[in-house]
């Protein structure tokens, strides 16, 4: 490559490190708020729509989210670059028909919060967020054919789960990092985070799945839900409390994850 591709490749990369550090912040976010909450020490605050809600709420919240929402951009951004024009080994071969479509579905979820982000920042309302879901829901059900389309964003949710567990159980995620950068108990506590958080996502989005399942086959909008739904879900549940505080660590694990890879992870693999 000649040098000016070489440096737009640089800058490329830099932005993706900021787009993820951004997306971790978020989970670390949601996962600590989620806690307080379990714990009565703030009010309801559970999931990322909600928590996105109470930032803005703060002194200094709205900078912090425009701050976020332009982070998020770059993981938007990098996601995009991935799916046409670079790959990255996710333990199948690199240039997976798979491996594009889970980029491009990535960045287009990332590109929805972000602008659920600026949305908040700079109106006070938010985008897609809390009721987003029923309302699209709603919309599509008023097709002939739409069940089957809800139906089948199920199971794009479930085939995303699925492949959040597989990733935690493969533990290729850890391959992406550059080796030489760890001593082995770093590199092992990186892997278990990883592991950890891989697993709360999959149950999160596992459950959505599952709430556009039932939207579909009960052709009820009010079934749907986001995030935000999941863990509302889960506190009415009889063992809420604990089930809220496990996937909440969860979540946090996986944003400490975000964090090392945002600085470790071989972008060039």
């Amino acid at each position: 490559m000649d040098s000016t591709t070489v440096n737009q490749t640089k800058r490329t990369e830099k932005f993706a490190r900021i787009g993820i550090g951004a997306k971790g912040v978020v989970y670390c976010l949601a996962g600590i708020l989620t806690i307080l909450a379990v714990f009565n020490i703030i009010g309801d605050k559970a999931g990322e729509e909600l928590t996105l809600e109470y930032i803005a709420r703060q002194p200094l919240g709205k900078l912090i989210l425009f701050l976020m929402g332009l982070g998020l951009i770059g993981h938007v951004f990098w996601r995009v670059y991935q799916t046409f024009r670079r790959t990255e080994y996710l333990g199948l071969t690199a240039s997976s028909t798979w491996n594009k479509i889970n980029y491009l579905l990535s960045g287009l979820t990332y590109a929805v919060i972000a602008y659920t982000i600026f949305k908040l920042t700079f109106t006070g309302q938010f985008g897609f967020a809390q009721n987003g879901n029923q309302q699209l829901i709603n919309q599509v059900l008023a097709y002939s054919w739409g069940k089957w389309l809800i139906g089948l964003g199920s199971l794009g949710f479930f085939g995303k789960a699925l492949w959040q567990f597989h990733r935690a159980f493969s533990g290729n995620y850890i391959n992406e990092m550059k080796r030489y950068e760890f001593s082995k108990m770093v590199r092992e506590t990186v892997r278990n985070a990883g592991f950890v958080g891989y697993m709360a996502r999959g149950f999160v989005i596992g459950l959505i799945g599952y709430f556009f399942l039932r939207a579909a086959i009960e052709a009820n909008p009010a079934m749907g839900a986001s995030s935000s739904g999941a863990f509302q879900f889960l506190e009415m549940n009889p063992l809420g409390p604990f089930l809220l505080t496990t996937v909440s660590i969860g979540l946090i694990c996986y944003g400490l994850y975000m964090f090392v890879k945002a600085k470790y992870n071989d972008l060039t693999a």
